[in-house]
């Protein structure tokens, strides 16, 4: 969904507010957030996720812990 510029602008000074925190202070700046803003919060908190599945992927790609085989890799991404 599309939004406005002055919207992409706030979510970005929030995403790098949110960054600018200790991982383990994120959650409780959120949920702030979510009080004030819920939109804002929901956006913030989906790329927040996004950038942490990213580094879980990045750190996967990282030496050892690269699966053997796809089997391993999907058994590791989904759980099955």
């Amino acid at each position: 969904m599309p939004i406005s510029p002055e919207a992409g602008h706030s979510i970005s000074r929030l995403l790098d507010e949110a960054l600018d925190l200790p991982a383990e202070g994120r959650a409780a700046w959120l949920a702030s957030l979510e009080a004030k803003d819920p939109s804002a919060a929901a956006s913030v908190g989906a790329w927040l996720d996004d950038l942490d599945a990213l580094e879980a992927d990045a750190q996967l790609l990282d030496g050892e812990q690269v699966p053997a085989t796809v089997e391993d890799f999907v058994e590791h991404r989904c759980g099955v």
